[in-house]
């Protein structure tokens, strides 16, 4: 059995809307990936780069490059789940994000997800910039 992680400053609590259930009145598997868009988009802007910046200041911009889910339990209507998000470098060029959906401490989702910066201007993959990793992984 999973432990809960502790509980992180940048943690996102969402709780499960209608419009997030399928037939069945579970969250739909593809509501998952909105909810980690969402959580990564919080987790980046905590450590200070907002995508908007990027592309408008950098000419980069953030891809999903793969993603794999692993469903565990099922969650339903009005259940408040709390997203955890971790990075590590993969590449100069990627970010894998580890990222969780609990319920309690009930581990519900494990996702991870490879998050490409990409040059605008070329629209190739380009390394991120030093300035960028240095504010997501301040013990660099």
């Amino acid at each position: 059995m999973n432990q809960a992680p502790a509980r992180q400053d940048d943690d996102l609590m969402v709780r499960v809307c209608y419009a997030d259930t399928d037939a069945g009145g579970v969250v739909y598997h593809a509501s998952y990936l909105r909810y980690f868009d969402q959580a990564r988009a919080e987790w980046l802007a905590h450590r200070g780069l907002s995508q908007a910046q990027a592309r408008q200041q950098l000419g980069l911009v953030l891809a999903v490059q793969a993603v794999q889910l692993r469903y565990h339990r099922p969650a339903g209507l009005d259940a408040r789940l709390r997203l955890c998000t971790r990075a590590e470098p993969l590449r100069p060029s990627t970010l894998r994000f580890h990222q969780q959906a609990w319920r309690d401490d009930e581990l519900l989702v494990e996702g991870e997800l490879d998050l490409v910066c990409v040059d605008v201007a070329l629209w190739k993959s380009t390394a991120w910039p030093s300035t960028i990793l240095d504010r997501l992984d301040p013990q660099r």
